[in-house]
Parts: structure tokens; sequence; C-alpha cells
């Protein structure tokens, strides 16, 4: 028998491997197996078993063991795997190793545990006495040291391994904790044997077992005042035994200080959509939804209600959001409604909680998971709802490393898969997704109306163009040279702090200054790798490159002409909190952006202080700009609207549309006040057409010109986007391989009417030492992009020197 695995490499969608007999009756499609490749062992997935093999029999290796049986991949994640690979053009291997937690699918150095059999019969003493020690302590020994064993003894090992005695991982042991369970001891006899009665603290330990018939776990034995040692002394002695229990997670990031609210009555918009996402849900209708709702207007409700009537049938949930610090206020909302505790899944947790989750998942004792991207592959058991909140950010599109799939995307096809309702939620939709409504792929669902708040806020556009001198009138307390905010701004603040009601303000730029020159010379301070301007972040006194990492000190002198009179301009979030802090030292500042939260629970603690009042400004990056409900916020400020038209994105105006729609609908939001809310935007562009849509709140209306506008030049959705990226550290090398590649397209696509831009420098032309050229290919609906590509693999290994980065439906183009 031969299996078909899947490793975590770019190339090859399987490598077959020789199934040894020990494992071919336990081997089935989807657990894990450890194999050996190339000088290394590595994790793979078992994709499929054949009689026959599609290789030479002298090249076929042979599995060397299995891998956690509880970290088995459903079959309906491996398909879509298989479809992931095909849709961005990579192996359903790199796609499986986003799926399961991280370091599965790894080259690594393997660890002994026990294994499924308890068989050690006819082994030499030697043997015995290694897989005792795996037992009293798993996950130490590796196979380096089976080099203190004679050959027999390590041909015995291998055997155990292959007749399930013993089990290989590539996770080490961390204390008391394997592959995300905990240890314990358990008392297995009624009385303490004979030879340990006069050991005393054995038996006293005995007897907190038998006390204890859960048994005890093992890292809380020293607060109880016993050791270690006299717990292996029991298990060796027979009189007790070590087990491993799937380790609890005690913090899950929700929010404390969400408000309390009555019990809810659905309006008659909200009603409509729920009743028509029932429907499908009873009939089993393999539907997706696109729910628009103005800011406000109840969409967490809706997928609260639909999600109860999932879980009272029987049914498990999924929950995506775009960021993580968009979790705290949902995980809240839903496990304070639905009375149960949900799992999370994010990148600030560490392996072995996302292990735990996800094997949780995998035996059935989760049914609601909220999470970000990589959530969308958690194996839930019979998943019968996926909501996919701010359908429209961005960050639903996985960039670096592969695979670059879309998350958004992705939940649609899962949703095929588990005959499963599909809600994608926004109050800004994508282009693509409103399309996708109009043309009927997705049903439109409408909640016109807020539900929290008098009616919509009030918007005024503030113009911030150049002015050559100060106004008198403006405050004299602004540091000299630097208004990031307008005197209008600034009284109503100081008017909003004084009646006790909180403000939120938006600059969508983090760092002290993101652009230092010098006022002797005029040099600008660049990242050496990346030639991009250096953003200088006050905390720390760092220079830190947003683009490759690179970070330096603070600069004191100019490094052209030694000139001290350096220029810190482009002001971001930290600078505009230390201006705020001076001229409003009475108002109560936070500030939430990745720098202050660049921890675990950092930004679900600043939420929280802040939705508790312990804080009159929450001023950041767009984190603060989404999702979030604060009852006593009556003023939303957003600091530079423009930051973000002048990309060169096609998507340019509609993000900076979205951002500010969603940033405004932040305001007004209290049911007991009468108070409107206001949005102050200040613009140098007061005239540009986007504010003409935010204030009329027209986002339809915004999304039917630009599908015209669209449609006129070929981009999505009417075309589908595919960026090849070459990257090499020769500039000369990097251009003539960007021809040679387009050519080569050229060449496979002649018969197909496919139009191919460039190769031009990339707008960040040189990244990390690496020079970059692009091509950007439009392709018609119907052709799939990896068919189209896959054509051109042997041309891409043959190029020296030179790595080519496929995107397929690119959100970034920088």
């Amino acid at each position: 028998m031969f299996a078909r695995v899947a490793l975590p490499v770019p190339f090859n969608e399987f490598f077959t491997y020789r199934v040894p007999d020990g494992i071919a009756e336990t081997l089935a499609p989807g657990m894990l197996a450890i194999v050996p490749f190339r000088k290394s062992a590595v994790t793979g997935v078992v994709l499929s078993l054949e009689s026959e093999s599609d290789t030479a029999l002298e090249e076929v290796r042979e599995i060397s063991a299995l891998g956690d049986p509880e970290l088995m991949v459903p079959l309906e994640i491996m398909q879509l795997a298989q479809f992931a690979s095909r849709r961005y053009v990579t192996t359903p291997g790199m796609v499986l190793k986003s799926a399961l937690p991280p370091g599965t699918m790894s080259y690594r150095k393997m660890y002994f545990y026990p294994g499924v059999s308890a068989s050690t019969a006819d082994i030499s003493s030697k043997a015995r006495d290694f897989v005792n020690q795996i037992t009293i302590s798993p996950g130490k020994l590796s196979y380096a040291d089976l080099k203190r064993l004679g050959p027999s003894e390590r041909d015995e090992i291998d055997g155990l391994i292959r007749t399930g005695v013993l089990a290989v991982s590539p996770f080490k042991a961390d204390g008391e904790y394997y592959r995300g369970k905990e240890k314990w001891v358990n008392a297995i006899q009624a009385r303490l044997p004979e030879s340990l009665r006069k050991t005393i603290r054995s038996a006293i330990l005995f007897d907190a077992l038998l006390e204890n018939p859960d048994g005890l776990r093992v890292s809380a034995l020293k607060e109880l005042g016993f050791s270690g040692r006299s717990a292996a002394t029991l298990v060796r002695k027979g009189a007790a035994e070590f087990v491993y229990k799937m380790k609890e997670l005690s913090e899950i990031g929700s929010m404390k200080s969400l408000p309390r609210e009555d019990a809810i009555e659905l309006n008659l918009w909200q009603q409509s959509a729920l009743e028509r996402v029932v429907a499908s849900l009873g009939r089993n209708e393999k539907k997706s939804f696109l729910l628009y709702g103005v800011t406000s207007s109840g969409k967490t409700q809706v997928y609260l209600e639909a999600a109860s009537r999932v879980l009272d049938a029987g049914g498990s949930i999924l929950v995506l959001v775009p960021e993580i610090s968009l979790t705290p206020q949902i995980i809240a909302r839903f496990q304070r409604f639905l009375k149960i505790t949900p799992s999370i899944w994010h990148s600030r947790l560490s392996p072995t909680e996302r292990l735990v989750i996800y094997k949780n998942s995998n035996l059935g004792k989760s049914r609601l998971v909220i999470g970000t991207r990589s959530a969308i592959f958690a194996p839930l058991r019979n998943l019968r709802l996926i909501v996919v909140d701010e359908e429209q950010d961005h960050s639903y599109k996985q960039d670096d490393p592969a695979p670059r799939y879309s998350a958004r995307d992705i939940a649609l096809e899962r949703a095929r898969f588990s005959n499963a309702v599909v809600i994608l939620g926004s109050a800004t939709p994508s282009a693509e997704s409103y399309y996708l409504s109009r043309n009927g792929q997705l049903q439109l669902l409408t909640l016109p109306q807020r539900v929290a708040g008098p009616g919509n806020p009030k918007i005024e556009i503030i113009s911030t163009a150049f002015k050559p001198e100060p106004r008198p009138s403006e405050p004299p307390i602004f540091p000299k040279g630097f208004r990031p905010i307008t005197e209008k701004l600034y009284n109503e603040i100081s008017i909003r702090i004084k009646n006790r009601e909180q403000v939120i303000l938006l600059l969508n730029r983090r760092g002290y200054s993101s652009a230092v020159v010098c006022f002797e010379c005029g040099w600008v301070g660049k990242c050496p790798d990346c030639e991009i301007g250096w953003t200088y972040h006050k905390t720390g006194d760092r220079m830190i490159c947003h683009y490759c990492g690179r970070d330096s000190r603070g600069l004191n002198a100019c490094q052209q002409c030694g000139s001290s009179r350096l220029s810190f301009r482009s002001a971001g979030t930290e600078r505009l909190e230390e201006t705020l802090k001076k001229i409003l030292p009475a108002a109560r500042t936070v500030r939430l952006d990745t720098d202050a939260a660049a921890g675990k629970w950092e930004a679900r603690d600043i939420l929280d202080d802040f939705g508790k009042g312990k804080y009159d400004i929450l001023l950041g990056t767009q984190m603060v700009a989404k999702g979030h409900h604060f009852p006593r916020v009556s003023l939303v400020g957003v600091v530079g609207a423009d930051v973000g038209l002048s990309l060169p994105d096609f998507r340019a105006t509609e993000r900076v549309l979205q951002l500010l729609t969603q940033a405004a609908g932040r305001a007004g939001r209290s049911s007991r006040k009468k108070d409107l809310g206001l949005v102050m935007i200040q613009t140098v562009a007061p005239e540009n057409p986007i504010f003409r849509y935010l204030i009329s709140n027209d986002f339809p209306g915004f999304l039917e010109d630009e599908l015209k506008i669209r449609m006129a030049l070929g981009y999505p959705p009417y075309k589908r986007l595919v960026l090849i990226v070459v990257l090499s550290t020769s500039a000369v090398k990097s251009a003539k391989s960007a021809v040679e590649f387009k050519d080569e397209i050229l060449l496979a696509t002649a018969d197909r009417k496919i139009d191919i831009l460039g190769p031009v420098e990339s707008p960040v032309f040189k990244r990390g030492k690496l020079y970059r050229y692009q091509l950007l290919l439009k392709i018609p609906l119907e052709i799939e992009p990896s068919e189209l590509l896959r054509t051109v693999d042997d041309f891409i290994k043959r190029l020296k020197g030179v790595n080519v980065r496929i995107d397929v439906d690119p959100v970034s183009f920088m």
C-alpha cells in the first residue's frame, strides 16, 4: 500500500510513500504522518491511499510514524485545502500548514510520546527501560537519544512506533505540558503497596490521590507540598498512573465593560432578515447572504439570533472578524446572549492554546469559534452557520507568507462543502460582494435604520488646505509649526469633555513621524534595505521600516551633512497623543494602535478601560473605527482623512470611504440621548466626491458609480487579477526575468483574452534588499488562474537567483 502525502512545500501536490505493515490497518486519509524528506523528517497529511505507486519503487521511501491522531484533518478541510490550492496557485500542503496549529507541519526534531497501544511484549530490557522513560517523561527524548542504544534495540523502538506503542511528534514537552495536554496523576489501587508504606511523602500523596478521584495536576503538586519525584515513585511501583488531560483555557479575551442591554426586540427589518436566514437553515439550503446594514443597525443581533437557532438544532457556528481588536466585544456579546463560552482563534494566542482549540473543535467539544482570518479552517463538526463580519475588510486576505488566500471567499466555498449558510455582514460592502448580490449569487438583506441612537450622526467637513499664515484665532497652545487638529475640532473636543462625554479620534498612521527631513540639506531618512522613509517612534527612540521591519536607534543628526536640525513630518498617532496631552491636560487620553496593543490582551484592556469611562479620548488607527459600541461617544474626529487616497490602488477611494463611514458610525450610539452625535472630518480636499456620498449616507450610490468605472477599466468584479512579483538581489536580473516571464505567459496563453500590464518597478521597488518588478494579469472570470499559471511552473523552477511571488485576487499592490 502507498500513501500520497501533502508536505508543507511550495512545489508538488503530493509525495508518495510506502505504508509499513504495522500501520496499514490504522492509516486513513487526513491523518498526520512523519515521513523522511531530503535529509530531514517532516510532518505531512495523508491525502489518499493507493494500491500502486506512481513513482519508481526504488525511489519510494517509507512512512516513519503516525502523528498525533487528535490532529486528524477532517474530510471537509481536506476538500477545502484542495480547492484553495487550485484557486490560489499553491499546494495542498501549504494550505494545510496554515490550517493546522502552528508548528505541526514542520522540519523539526522529533520527540517520543506514549502511543495508543500498550503492548511491549518480546522486547529487550534496554528497549523496555527506554519505553518506561518515555511513559514517565513524554516529549523529552528524541531520535538523538537512540544513539545510546545498540542497533537491535533501535530496531525494536522502530517496531514499537509502527505498532503504535510509541508516537512521534515535533513538539517537545514544556514542563508538565505536551501537545496541548496537562499531566495528571491518578491512584489506580485502593491501598498503598507494602513497599511504599515506609516512604512518608509517597504515603501522604497516595492518600491525597484517594481523596481526589479525578487525580491531581502534576504542575500543582509543589503548591500542595509534594514533589514530582513522589508521584513518579507511585507510578513506578504500580500504585498510580500518569494521564494526560486537555488543557483548560481560562482566559478568552472577553470584554468586561460591555454595556448591559434590556431584552432586545427585533425591528421589522431585522426580523425579515432573520426569517430568511432561518428558513435557509431549516431547509438545509447552501445559501449565502450579504447583510448590508448601516452602522448601528443591529447586524450583530441578527447573527446572535441565527446562531441561537443553530445551537438549538445541534449545529456549530464559525464567526470571523478582520482584526484581533474586534474580538473582545463580539466575544462578550456572543457569550452573554448564547450562554456558552466560545473558543477563540487568532495569532496572538500561543501555539499551545491554538492546539487545544483545534483539538476541542475536532473532537466536537467546541461548537462556537470566533477568530480572525485563519479561523476559517477550524475543524468544527456539523458546521451550519458561518458569519463574516466586516466582510469588506482587506485583512481577510493573506498577503505574506503563502498561501495568499481570502478568508471571505474561502468561507463561501466551505459553506458548500459543509452544507452551511454564510452571512457576509457590513455597513460598507465591498464592490465585489455587492456585485454578487446584484446578480443573485448572494441574497441581499438590508437594515436601513439605526437601532441605537436617534438617527445618523451629523457630519461636518473641515478644510485643512494650506494657509500661508495661521489665523490669529487659532489656540496659541499648539506647538509651533504643528497643528494636528483645527480650531473647530479642538473647541468641540473641549465641549464634549466638559459635558463628560467621550471622543474618538482617527489618524490612520502610526508612529511619531513617517518622514524625517534635514532642514539644512534636504536629506530624507530612508531604510537602507527598502529605500522607504523611516517611521520614527519616540517610545524607545527607534527608527522603524514598516515594510521590512528593520529598525535602528533614533536619529540625532543628519546622516549627510551632520546637522542636528531635523524635521519630523507626517505625524502619526504617537505624536498626536503627545500633543493632545499638552493642549488638553485635563482630558484622559489613551492610544490604540498595533504599537500600543502589541500583546495578547492589551487591545481588550484599552477598550475595556475606555468603555468603563477611565478615559475621555480614544485615539488610534483604523483599530478604533470599526465594530465598537460605546454609547457615551458623542464626537468622532478624523485627522487626515486623505491618508490612503493617493495610493497606487484602484480600490483606494473605496477603502477611504469605507473607513470614514465606519468611523462615523461610532458616534451617537446612545439609545437614551437625543443627540445624533457629531463627526468632524479634516481634509485638504473637501471637494472630493467621496464626501458627498459620506454626508448623504449613500454608500450604495457610490458602489453603483464605482462598478461602472471598474467595468470600463476591466477591474474586479468584472475580471480577475493576478499580481506576479519577480524578486532578486540584482535589479538587472529581476527586470530581465520579469520580461522573460511575461514572454512565457504570452506563449502559453496566445489564444486567450488575457491582458498583461508591465513589467514595471513595484511601488516599493526595493524591499528587504530585494529588487522587485511586477506584472498584473487581467483574466476573464471563466478562466481559473491555476490552469493558466501551472503551465509556466517549469519556467519558474529554471530561474536561478530569482523568486516569483504569485498573488491571486490581490488587495495590495505595494
